[in-house]
């Protein structure tokens, strides 16, 4: 299993559906849907959208910062219900930097999941061009493919 990072290449010559889950955590503070919107657009195959407002934080209150830790009931229960558990190895991606997909790879070591030989990386690339790419139906990495949604269904 990966433990920190890894790059494009490794994650397609590696992944395994079954056994791997990929959290695409794009999100932008300014425009809160559009991490949503890209995801919709334009994802890496397989890959489950994390909300940083709705999934990987709690309500804001007078007394809270803009982004408080999340239930744990709540986020365990998110976390469950896109598949992650057991030994499944975690992928986290996002467009700004690893500022948001680091927030889920905490969450994730917060509840216990960072345990060998359950593990969460980070994909290297520059995932904000490979997805922006608004001339083609569909993106792609080296040797990995990406889906592009046309419509919500």
């Amino acid at each position: 299993m990966y433990t920190t990072v890894i790059s494009a290449k490794a994650l397609n010559e590696n992944y395994q559906p079954l056994n791997w889950i990929i959290l695409d955590c794009r999100f932008d503070l300014l425009n809160p849907e559009k991490g949503l919107s890209l995801y919709l657009q334009s994802h890496i195959a397989d890959a489950q959208y994390a909300n940083l407002n709705q999934q990987l934080a709690g309500s804001m209150t007078p007394n809270s910062g803009r982004h408080p830790l999340p239930e744990i009931a709540a986020i365990t229960q998110f976390f469950s219900n896109i598949g992650i558990g057991g030994q499944k190895q975690v992928v986290v991606y996002d467009d700004c930097s690893g500022g948001i997909a680091a927030r889920a790879w905490w969450l994730l070591q917060w509840l216990g999941h960072m345990q060998p030989p359950k593990e969460i990386i980070f994909l290297i690339t520059a995932i904000q061009k490979k997805l922006s790419d608004p001339k083609s139906g569909t993106c792609s990495l080296p040797g990995r493919s990406f889906f592009r949604r046309t419509s919500i269904q």
